[in-house]
This record gives C-alpha cells, structure tokens and sequence, in this order.
C-alpha cells in the first residue's frame, strides 16, 4: 500500500529523525505485512481451502471452521437487532434509566461471552446457557421499555 511504500523511502532516504523513526518502525504496515500471511493463504497452501468453493459456493466441501465462522456471522445479525430496536427505543422515548443501561451492559456481556465460546471451544451446553440468559436480559429489557412507555 502508498503508505507503507512510502515510509520505507522516507527510511531509506534517512529523512525521518527521532520520534518519528521511533514511531514509524514499529508501524502498522509491519503488522499488515505479517498479517497479509493470512491463516487461509497458509490453509490453501496445505489443500485445507479450495478456492473454488467460492465461485459458486457449490460443488467444494467448505471447511469446518469458515462454516463456524459463517453461522457465528449469522448469529450475530438475528438476535442483536431486536438489542438495537429496544435500545435506540429507550432512548428516543426517553425512558431510560440506571436499571436499562446495567441490563443492557449485561446483555452485551453475554452476548461477548457467548461468541468467546463460539469461536473457542464451542461448548454447545455452556453456549445455549449464556444464550438463554442474554435471551431472557432482552426479554426484560423489552418488557421494562414497554411498561415505561404505558405510564
């Protein structure tokens, strides 16, 4: 990218001077250069990633972990709308208090922890229980925000 092609003439060229080469040599184009190594660059090289599966997303096995990856994707776009609904509803209605925000905290915390699991172990008992439980903190964020807005 310019930006890494450009501090590495301005290296070569000895024209950065103190804080800046300091700052500079540790930058994130270093990072982005490790990083373009990606895990499925890597996969494909051992024949673990077919490239062809993404043509038409047919006739190629997709691998395990993208198709975890995948629903983990999906899962995050279902229940956190109906998060989103109740939040910006609060507030537009002014009816938030100190009781929503603490559930709404305690929603994401779950939430976070349920994609922990997800992505890690993938303990499907651990993973329905903190669904469940982040279920029911919507379901009383939801019902608190409904008795709020009927007084």
């Amino acid at each position: 990218t310019w930006p890494c092609a450009l501090r590495r003439r301005l290296n070569e060229r000895r024209l950065l001077r103190s804080w800046g080469e300091r700052a500079l040599r540790t930058s994130p184009c270093d990072e982005a250069a490790e990083w373009a190594e990606l895990p499925s660059s890597r996969r494909r090289a051992r024949g673990e990633l077919d490239p062809r599966f993404y043509r038409l997303y047919r006739d190629y096995e997709e691998p395990e972990y993208l198709r975890a990856l995948s629903r983990h994707i999906v899962n995050l776009h279902e229940a956190p709308v109906l998060f989103y609904a109740v939040s910006i509803i609060a507030f537009v209605t002014e009816s938030m208090t100190t009781l929503l925000i603490v559930l709404a905290w305690t929603y994401v915390a779950f939430r976070y922890a349920h994609s922990y699991i997800h992505l890690t172990s993938n303990k499907v008992l651990y993973r329905f229980r903190l669904f469940a439980v982040s279920q029911i903190v919507l379901l009383v964020l939801w019902l608190l925000v409904l008795v709020g807005l009927l007084r």
